[in-house]
């Protein structure tokens, strides 16, 4: 889920693998517009069943972009009026291809916006412009990388295999969190909270800053769990 505002109006973006759509709703529930089932192309899919939307972020021109994670590990990219474009990726392991496409981000930060896609099994984070043209891999080194959030100049990317990465403007790595005790349980959603250490992460699967800079790293866990990390300022 992401919070975005959408001509002239605040949306949550919603992605629902199971219902095979990605939907946009105010936040009193009411639907604003819903994108059901993959793109309408012969051979791109052989069944709706293979079809399974994880995430979906909204450019700043009002471009709908969808990444079909836990389906063909497609991103479908939508003009403002939501008519398909284009789709790009695939299964992979090459650049420009995915396996598990995760989460998309859209980076507002530079000159031009820009799309960072989460490639899970992959381990990396993929950089693409608007078009769906491969720029590069700005971190190959990560713990299956689940969600991404940016907050003024810094970009977090949440990791199941319990971390949260951060870069800044420039895609530089800054530090990592939650990976202190590296014999700790991690990537599992079965592990009991007897198990769990204060600062340890175990399996994060969304991480979002909230308007204070404060971040949030919410795990696959069936105890449920959030931790939260507040920003300081080094002397």
């Amino acid at each position: 889920m992401k919070v975005r505002r959408f001509e002239g109006e605040e949306i949550l973006l919603l992605a629902m693998p199971r219902i095979k759509r990605v939907v946009a709703v105010k936040p009193d529930g009411t639907v604003v517009w819903q994108i059901i089932g993959p793109p309408d192309v012969p051979g791109m899919y052989k069944s709706r069943g293979e079809y399974n939307p994880t995430d979906m972020d909204v450019s700043p021109d009002g471009r709908v972009i969808i990444v079909d994670g836990y389906g063909k590990s497609l991103v479908h990219l939508y003009d403002r009026n939501r008519n398909y474009m284009k789709s790009f990726g695939g299964k992979g392991k090459e650049e420009g291809k995915f396996d598990i496409c995760h989460n998309i981000l859209v980076d507002s930060r530079g000159e031009k916006p820009t799309l960072l896609i989460s490639d899970r099994q992959n381990n990396r984070l993929q950089h693409y412009d608007m078009e769906g043209n491969f720029i590069g891999t700005i971190d190959d080194q990560l713990g299956r990388p689940c969600a991404a959030d940016i907050h003024g100049d810094v970009l977090a990317v949440g990791e199941l295999d319990g971390r949260v990465s951060l870069y800044g403007k420039d895609y530089k790595l800054i530090s990592r969190l939650g990976d202190e005790r590296k014999d700790r349980q991690k990537a599992s959603n079965q592990i009991s909270p007897e198990h769990w250490h204060e600062g340890d992460l175990v399996a994060v699967h969304g991480c979002t800053f909230d308007v204070h800079g404060a971040l949030y790293a919410q795990e696959w866990n069936v105890h449920g769990r959030v931790t939260k990390y507040v920003r300081v300022e080094t002397p």
